[in-house]
């Protein structure tokens, strides 16, 4: 008797778990807040100890219970770090008081607004906090990094590859954020100095000229042709040279130094 009432509770544990699974599935699809989807979640760790205590063999519970845990101490360490409790952290990142203290129980993962209050409140990247999530990769970074090397064949095409790879991977990878901002605020600011020649050219030189009668071939002097070329090919060579330091710099796990660079991506 008393098996056959184990094997009842097991499966009733069972079904109870995938219906879980299920409802959470349900308030992702309508995009609930938050607050609304910490309301519906049963706590992992509630559910791994209670299929421990039925002889289940949830082997599959194990590694989110264990991510759990780590984001808990994460969090934990980081307000602590910052000199906050738990009220305080609260009252910063604009979140509950319960919302805070389930996060640290291991009682559930921070996401979508959640994450970010949170990490605007700690003063951190959302990476920082989710760093489990987040796998290493410095053959990718070297990849984005030199796939800047496209400015060769148009200058445009600097900015537009590494964004397309930046955008697939982000999040996904450890410093991929930053090491892609560093590259395209340096290629933004690199295509601007790149292409203000030819705006001073058009706008301060062939128009007033043209617009005072004058011809063409008389406002172009070989020193000013020196001088243009030998810009350009300072432009071209500090880009490519950068882009192979960086890419040693990324190999030798450090982080990338573009310059100069003006910071459109914050």
């Amino acid at each position: 008797m008393r098996l056959v009432m184990r094997l009842v509770m097991r499966l009733v544990m069972r079904l109870v778990m995938r219906l879980n699974d299920h409802i959470i599935e349900v308030c992702r699809w309508f995009d609930f807040s938050s607050q609304d989807r910490i309301d519906v979640e049963m706590s992992q760790i509630q559910r791994y100890k209670a299929a421990r205590k039925l002889n289940i063999f949830a082997y599959d519970q194990k590694p989110i219970v264990m991510q759990n845990m780590e984001l808990s101490k994460r969090v934990k360490n980081l307000r602590t770090r910052k000199g906050l409790s738990q009220e305080l952290l609260a009252e910063k990142s604009g979140l509950s008081l319960r919302t805070i203290q389930r996060v640290e129980n291991s009682g559930t993962v921070p996401r979508g607004d959640t994450l970010r209050r949170l990490s605007e409140a700690l003063a951190v990247t959302q990476e920082e906090i989710i760093d489990w999530t987040i796998k290493e990769d410095h053959n990718y970074l070297a990849l984005m990094n030199l796939s800047a090397l496209a400015f060769l064949l148009f200058p445009v095409l600097g900015i537009l590859i590494p964004l397309i790879l930046w955008i697939t991977m982000k999040d996904r990878i450890r410093y991929i954020n930053q090491t892609a901002k560093a590259i395209l605020n340096f290629q933004i600011t690199w295509n601007l100095l790149y292409f203000l020649p030819f705006l001073w050219f058009i706008f301060g030189r062939f128009i007033p000229t043209y617009a005072a009668g004058g011809i063409f071939d008389s406002i172009i002097s070989p020193y000013t042709i020196i001088i243009v070329l030998a810009f350009f090919g300072t432009l071209y060579l500090l880009n490519i040279l950068l882009i192979l330091i960086n890419t040693k710099r990324i190999f030798n796990h450090k982080n990338v130094k573009y310059f100069p660079k003006v910071k459109f991506i914050s």
